[in-house]
Parts: C-alpha cells; sequence; structure tokens
C-alpha cells in the first residue's frame, strides 16, 4: 500500500483505525476551523493504538472541555445495546453460502492461513461475507502487533466526553456503516479481501510510513499515500470516503453556533472531497493551526 498501487481497502483501514508508537503531545492530526460564530475541531481518529498517550495533548483536551457537543462517526453507545450483536451478525454473516464456496480454493487456504497466524478459526471465517473476513483478519493481526482498540481515539475520547456528562452526537449510524460494507458487490467485496490477505505481509513497513505522515500532520503526503491508492477504485472511494464527507458536512453546517469537537478517521479529513477542504469551500478559515 506504500507503494500507491496497494489495496485502497486496507489503506482505508490502516489510516482510519490504525497507528503505531507513542505520541508527543503536540503530534495530533487536529485542525480548528471556524466561520466566527461555529468552531469545528477536527480530529483525525485513529480507532486503534497501543497507547492512550495522545490524550495528554492539551490542545485536545481543551477542545473536549469546552465543546458543546462530541461528535462522532456514530455513537457509540449504540454498540452496547442488546440489538448490536444481531445487527453486525445480519449484515456479515452469509446467509446461502460459505466463503470457500465464493472464493477460489487457492484465496481460501490464504485466508486459513492468514486466519490460523491471527489465531482466527477457519470455521468461524467460513461463515462471514468477505468484507467481515478481511475486518477480522487485519484486526487480529494487528492487535497482534500490539494494537489495542480499547486504546483507540473515538473510544477513549467517547469515554472521557461521557464522564465529563458532554452530549454525544453520532455522524451517521452504526446501521448506516454495517449496510455500506455489506451493500458492496460480492467481487468487489472478494477483491478488498484478497488484497488484504496480501498486505498483510508488509503490514509494518506500511504502518510505519503511514504514522511518519500522519504524526507530523502532513497532510500532503497523507494525500499521496492514502489518496493514490483509490484511483484505481473510485466506486470505493466514492462510497467510503467522498459521499460520506458530503453528507457529515451538510449535518455540521445545521449546527447552531458553538464549539464542537469533531472525531472521524484521519482519511475523512484529507483530499480535495475531504472534510477540510470543505469547511473552506463554505468559508471557514483554520484558527490556532496552520492552514490546511
Amino acid at each position: 500500500m506504500i507503494n500507491l498501487t496497494r489495496s485502497c481497502f486496507f489503506a482505508w483501514l490502516v489510516l482510519l483505525f490504525l497507528a503505531t508508537g507513542a505520541l508527543a503531545a503536540d503530534d495530533l492530526f487536529l485542525w480548528r476551523m471556524s466561520d466566527g460564530q461555529r468552531t469545528f475541531a477536527l480530529f483525525g481518529s485513529l480507532h486503534m493504538l497501543p497507547d492512550t498517550s495522545y490524550l495528554q495533548n492539551p490542545g485536545l483536551q481543551n477542545d473536549l472541555r469546552t465543546s458543546d457537543r462530541v461528535v462522532l462517526e456514530f455513537d457509540l453507545a449504540e454498540a452496547d445495546q442488546p440489538e448490536a450483536a444481531q445487527m453486525v451478525a445480519r449484515h456479515a454473516l452469509l446467509k446461502h453460502s460459505s466463503l470457500p464456496q465464493l472464493v477460489p480454493d487457492r484465496l481460501w487456504q490464504k485466508i486459513k492461513k492468514a486466519g490460523d497466524d491471527s489465531d482466527i478459526d477457519p470455521q468461524m471465517l467460513q461463515h462471514y461475507q468477505p468484507w467481515f473476513a478481511a475486518v477480522q483478519i487485519a484486526n487480529a493481526g494487528l492487535i497482534k502487533l500490539g494494537f489495542d482498540p480499547a486504546n483507540g481515539a473515538d473510544t477513549r475520547i467517547y469515554q472521557q466526553a461521557v464522564t465529563a456528562g458532554k452530549t454525544v452526537v453520532g455522524l451517521e449510524t452504526m446501521l448506516e456503516q454495517l449496510e455500506m460494507f455489506a451493500g458492496m458487490e460480492t467481487d468487489v467485496q472478494i477483491s478488498l479481501l484478497m488484497q488484504t490477505i496480501e498486505d498483510l505481509e508488509i503490514i509494518e513497513q506500511q504502518l510505519g510510513d503511514l504514522y511518519t505522515a500522519w504524526k507530523g500532520k502532513n497532510q500532503e503526503q497523507l494525500e499521496e499515500v492514502l489518496l493514490k491508492s483509490f484511483r484505481n477504485h473510485p466506486d470505493i472511494y466514492r462510497r467510503l470516503l467522498a459521499e460520506r464527507n458530503r453528507r457529515w458536512m451538510r449535518t455540521l453546517l445545521a449546527f447552531p453556533p458553538g464549539h464542537y469537537l469533531v472525531v472521524v478517521g484521519a482519511g475523512h479529513l484529507i483530499g480535495d472531497e475531504g472534510l477540510l477542504r470543505l469547511f473552506q469551500k463554505h468559508g471557514f478559515r483554520s484558527i490556532g493551526t496552520k492552514q490546511p
């Protein structure tokens, strides 16, 4: 993926979900955009991290303390509801076939090996839709490398917001996220699964390069790494990033005057159709940080 022909799906997983190493206090992908009445602190989230040092950032803590709302991709309280597991199962499990029936035997053998390497029972994988098998394999492999979803920025900030009595809102629902993945055509899901398996072999180098760009708040480098990898997959880029960014922007523009902390995957901030550029197009300017 670091050579820019790698799978856009794995790039999306990495940039929206992962990072490596400890973060210094001023090493956050954090931007503040204001139109004079509303200020949005946009934090490029990483959903799995090896530690929580980013929480020590005084700017981030001030944005959390002064925010009128904390805005996440979806309200994580939904994941704690009794029906959440059933909702995931409906969108993640195959109904009338098995994964070995959907994919070539050679790919199934690679899937089983990747599952074994990540301590996932292949008997479980055979019941998953390709997109969910890809996510499970990638996440399990990263956990073995020391990454912990419990340390993810959205999870930790959500916990702090709840403790502080903040209003937490989601830009979409958990159901909408699941439908986005499950709604991809089967052949697209299989292609993404296949590339994810291949990318696992070079994952540590990928993470290192992406982390360097992220912790240095290097917007151009992140765009170079991530967005070029989408060029051969414009439909995936449209579904996962561009369309969602436009929907989210409409929601955010409807907010009344105030200060808001917005925590979304870092990939949603960058590029011509990213939230930073969309805010600029609507007359917002960067304050307290360099211009995006």
